[in-house]
């Protein structure tokens, strides 16, 4: 698929039949939260609680696996596909998260203000076109966002003395709430993963 020339998909593709979902940024947001908040759920629920939120006009959900629904919607939440180098996957599992569109929400709206002159309050926006604006942010200068991310990132090993203090302040200042970090999302949705491809479900003892 081609950014440039490829239109952005509207459908999610499971047991072969393609369902039509919604596309907008805040349908997507409101997404992740909820597998982020699934880890003591019933599977099932969760699933429709999904498919509530997401998908237009489709009333057999019961029809389809639910391990083929949960891969659709994460590869759907994942956005545009890259190439990625050998290693790199694991490198990413691996890595503390660096942001999280709950918790830093008012970083996100005013660095796309300042950046993109877009208001996201009164915008329309696919999913991965937010995506894509959003990584464009990390490579911009003077916004909160990147500052905010490039603070977490920063190893304080490598920050000369005089100025450890403040960066150490400013990385407690800006620390993302455990439960709130995209890697929980990450870890309950595997773990849920698994456990419907064993045949087992969750009711949330």
């Amino acid at each position: 698929m081609n950014i440039l020339s490829d239109k952005l998909p509207n459908v999610i593709r499971v047991d072969g039949i393609e369902i039509s979902v919604h596309t907008d940024f805040r349908i997507w947001i409101k997404a992740g939260q909820i597998i982020r908040d699934s880890e003591n759920k019933d599977t099932q629920d969760v699933i429709e609680s999904l498919a509530d939120l997401i998908l237009v006009g489709f009333s057999d959900l019961y029809e389809l696996r639910p391990d083929d629904f949960i891969s659709a919607i994460t590869a759907f939440y994942s956005g545009f596909p890259r190439m990625v180098g050998e290693g790199s996957e694991k490198e990413t599992k691996n890595r503390k998260p660096d942001f999280d569109f709950s918790a830093d929400a008012e970083f996100i709206y005013s660095s796309f203000a300042l950046c993109y002159h877009v208001r996201l309050c009164k915008q329309d926006m696919h999913w991965w076109e937010f995506l894509i604006l959003f990584d464009g942010l990390m490579f911009a200068e003077n916004n909160a966002i990147s500052l905010v991310v490039g603070t977490r990132q920063t190893d304080l090993k490598d920050v000369p003395r005089s100025d450890k203090a403040r960066i150490r302040k400013l990385k407690k200042e800006f620390e993302l709430p455990k439960d709130e970090a995209e890697i929980v999302m990450q870890k309950s949705l595997a773990q849920k993963l698994a456990m419907v491809g064993e045949g087992h479900t969750d009711h949330g003892e």
